[in-house]
């Protein structure tokens, strides 16, 4: 349920506040939600906490890395392949996933969660120096929309 609600919700963010706000608040509420468990695995509140960041975090970055990312990128005539790429890690995880479970049913469930809250962690440092993938044209009516809103308060405090 919050993950459907929260994609719709992330495609709409990621058109009016760019992609790189929403990609970092995907990431670290995800982060969170991680941490949150693999320090507290046996409260019940923590678990609530858990599935309602973990809908947020992945409908965010789901509309923004399955949808969004490619098409911005991408040339004109050559979608597919942009697409194709950048959607194949979804599919690689899911290999990884099968060799890599043995290894964290043996230490422990909640293993995995400190991992990944570490890792996601560290995936928001390399985003932060990443570039707007929103197109100029957004970017520079939003400044405007901002500028004349400014105007328009020291215009009538002036007045």
């Amino acid at each position: 349920l919050f993950l459907s609600i929260f994609t719709f919700v992330g495609g709409l963010l990621s058109d009016t506040v760019g992609r790189k706000p929403v990609v970092i608040s995907g990431f670290s509420a995800i982060g969170i939600a991680y941490a949150m468990i693999s320090v507290f695995p046996e409260a019940l509140l923590a678990w609530y906490f858990f599935f309602i960041c973990d809908g947020l975090a992945w409908g965010l970055l789901l509309a923004t890395f399955v949808a969004l990312i490619w098409g911005d990128i991408s040339l004109t005539g050559q979608e597919e392949k942009y697409y194709f790429v950048g959607n194949l890690p979804l599919f690689l995880s899911t290999i990884l996933q099968l060799l890599i479970f043995p290894y964290v049913e043996s230490n422990g469930g909640t293993i995995a969660f400190s991992l990944a809250a570490f890792f996601l962690f560290l995936a928001v440092i390399p985003i932060l120096f990443a570039e707007e993938t929103l197109p100029e044209k957004k970017l520079k009516a939003k400044r405007l929309r901002r500028y004349v809103k400014k105007a328009k308060k020291m215009k009538e405090r002036y007045k």
